[in-house]
């Protein structure tokens, strides 16, 4: 049995070379093909955003790293900013709202607070595939949506 055949989803929406002559065949295969090509198009706005803006992340385990070294180091967020020349407002945003910096931001703060890079950047790596899946499963229980209503 082919997969077109299992999936319903797949039978509409691939290329038919069905003998049916009836129009309102054609009128669903054509609202199918629509809603394929939505889908189509939401992950590829989701692919673009995480490439654009994919530092922007809520992830609070390694916000909450930085704001225990700091703290073991003594160091306020202004001394923090002011060491890594940024502002404390956005160390603040790293911290509590689970903001992701740059990869090389990221060095910078673990030399700054005398951590091993690699284990800010694995909480970074961690956060983001954790925001990119969720944003995913996201964007394909809308996609599902769009698919079923264009069905009806």
């Amino acid at each position: 049995m082919s997969s077109a055949t299992r999936n319903p989803f797949l039978q509409h929406v691939r290329t038919s070379k069905s003998s049916s002559a009836d129009p309102r065949d054609t009128d669903d295969r054509n609202a199918n093909r629509a809603a394929y090509r939505q889908i189509i198009d939401k992950f590829s706005t989701l692919i673009t955003m995480l490439s654009k803006h994919g530092l922007g992340v809520q992830m609070h385990e390694l916000g909450a790293r930085i704001r225990e070294l700091r703290e073991k180091r003594k160091f306020t967020v202004r001394d923090l900013a002011e060491a890594l020349k940024k502002t404390p407002g956005y160390i603040s945003r790293i911290e509590a709202r689970g903001e992701i910096p740059s990869p090389e931001l990221l060095c910078q703060i673990a030399g700054a607070l005398g951590a091993k890079p690699e284990e800010l950047l694995d909480l970074a790596k961690a956060g983001q595939l954790k925001r990119t899946v969720a944003d995913i499963e996201r964007k394909q229980h809308d996609a599902l949506a769009i698919f079923r209503r264009a069905k009806k």
